[in-house]
């Protein structure tokens, strides 16, 4: 199944926590339970089974909540937040080992941010917990899974503009801070708010935007 969170509509904005999911089955769109809080500029995961929304914005302040939604259930419930507190634009993925990797964004304040927080929804690592940081800050950057590493691609960076870096991390096994971020080639075009996904054992990135327009 494919879900659908939250989101923002119209001007002024209109900030949503309705969720869609498409059903294949009855290939059509149905309504779920909603979010608890209406949220856009957040990360939606699936992890083990259920589906995670962490950070983004209502109104300011940022908001640093997570939830949690279990889809059997038909219910969100309230997690623990990031231990550093809000974050708007920052990606996320699941690390293929039931955790989640939450990379990047902006703070409270509009900062951006290098940090990465890995957050373990349960076993003996229940919690967050800090992770190598990028080797540079950047928010609405997207990224994704294929085997066994997390690629970090593009993003708005310190001087406002899209960039075309790539990073990507070895998901092991291991306590976090001794993994390391590897840099790669960089894409052909600077984007943000563009897509990462996995196609077999390649990355694709799809659509964003830079200074020149959309792509």
């Amino acid at each position: 199944r494919l879900y659908v969170a939250g989101g923002c509509v119209g001007e002024p904005a209109n900030v949503l926590r309705s969720v869609e999911c498409y059903d294949n089955s009855l290939k059509r769109w149905v309504l779920v339970k909603p979010m608890q809080w209406p949220r856009w500029g957040h990360t939606l995961v699936a992890c083990e089974g259920k589906l995670y929304a962490v950070g983004g914005s209502y109104t300011r302040p940022r908001s640093a909540a997570a939830e949690e939604y279990d889809p059997a259930a038909n219910e969100w419930r309230r997690v623990e937040g990031p231990e550093s507190g809000c974050r708007w634009g920052a990606a996320c993925a699941s690390d293929g080992q039931g955790h989640l990797v939450l990379v990047g964004g902006l703070d409270a304040q509009g900062q951006l941010l290098d940090t990465v927080e890995i957050f373990a929804p349960s076993g003996r690592r229940r919690g967050w917990e800090a992770g190598p940081r990028l080797s540079s800050a950047r928010a609405g950057h997207a990224v994704a899974l294929v085997d066994g590493y997390l690629y970090c691609t593009g993003g708005r960076g310190d001087d406002g503009y899209a960039v075309q870096d790539v990073e990507r991390i070895e998901c092991q096994d291991t306590p976090p801070a001794s993994w390391e971020w590897q840099r790669l080639p960089n894409m052909t075009e600077p984007r943000v708010s563009h897509a990462a996904v996995r196609c077999g054992s390649q990355l694709m990135v799809l659509g964003g935007l830079n200074e020149d327009g959309y792509l």
